[in-house]
């Protein structure tokens, strides 16, 4: 099928695409008067649409449940509570959309390259985010627990109350990201780099955190039993953050000030930081 053909059986009132080849169509192409191609609700699950170009497409709602995405591109389409369960988007390349409360549960996104994409409260559950390039996106609200985000790369990006709860994103450098009240409790941040964020009480109780560089100063946020062993802090000042049972083996700290931060029982680190608390 081609995308005029969809277009006009669209307008004839069917909407149950599910299952159809699209694969290839640039939707650019097609005349549509200078409006933008409104697909509202329309059913596509299980659809191949690789390599497809979408633009100033309207999806709202729409089902993309199990579509095959592999190395589309999309600028400036809406997919507000789209169904994206399970999709297949390897290798997309999206920008200036809007995802608001789409489902991306178990979607697999890897090596993606996402420009200001709107995905606030979003669900990204079990979502494959591996060696992807999010950049200037917001996912204020989003459920991304157990995302798989090994090597993914963060820049200026919005994850305020983001929930990411046992995430994995090893690997992963965060820069110039709004952490604000993001929960990652039992995240794996291995070998991760936090750099330059705005950081107030976050959430990092029991995460794994062993060789993560930080250069982020963090203000009541949550260490408690996180793992920060042979972990780097860089001329940072940490304030009124709980530490308790926090484990800091071999952890370099350099021109550090933590202030009125608690300690309870933690492990022994070496460390030259400047230490001042009540």
């Amino acid at each position: 099928m081609t995308g005029e053909e969809l277009l006009k059986r669209y307008a004839a009132g069917e909407r149950n695409f599910s299952g159809i080849d699209l694969s290839g169509v640039d939707f650019n192409s097609i005349p549509i008067n200078g409006t933008s191609i409104d697909l509202t609700g329309i059913d596509l699950s299980g659809a191949n649409l690789t390599q497809v170009v979408l633009g100033s497409v309207n999806l709202t709602n729409a089902n993309l449940s199990a579509a095959i995405l592999l190395k589309a591109g999309m600028h400036d389409v809406t997919l507000t509570g789209a169904n994206l369960t399970g999709a297949d988007l390897r290798g997309l390349e999206a920008h200036e959309s809007n995802w608001q409360r789409a489902n991306l549960t178990r979607a697999n996104l890897g090596f993606s390259k996402l420009t200001q994409l709107d995905l606030t409260e979003a669900i990204l559950s079990h979502a494959d985010l591996t060696c992807a390039d999010l950049i200037m996106c917001k996912f204020v609200d989003a459920v991304m627990a157990s995302i798989q985000a090994v090597c993914t790369k963060i820049t200026h990006g919005f994850f305020n109350r983001a929930y990411l709860r046992k995430a994995n994103l090893e690997r992963a450098r965060i820069e110039y990201a709004v952490l604000d009240y993001a929960n990652f409790t039992a995240a794996n941040l291995i070998n991760a780099a936090l750099m330059y964020c705005d950081a107030t009480k976050v959430n990092f109780t029991y995460a794994s955190m062993g060789g993560v560089g930080i250069e982020t100063a963090f203000t009541k946020s949550n260490f408690s039993n996180a793992d920060l062993s042979d972990g780097s802090f860089y001329r940072l000042i940490i304030e009124e953050c709980d530490f308790r049972n926090a484990f800091f083996h071999r952890t370099r700290i350099t021109q550090v000030t933590f202030e009125n931060c608690l300690w309870g029982e933690v492990s022994s680190f070496d460390t030259d930081a400047i230490i001042r608390d009540n």
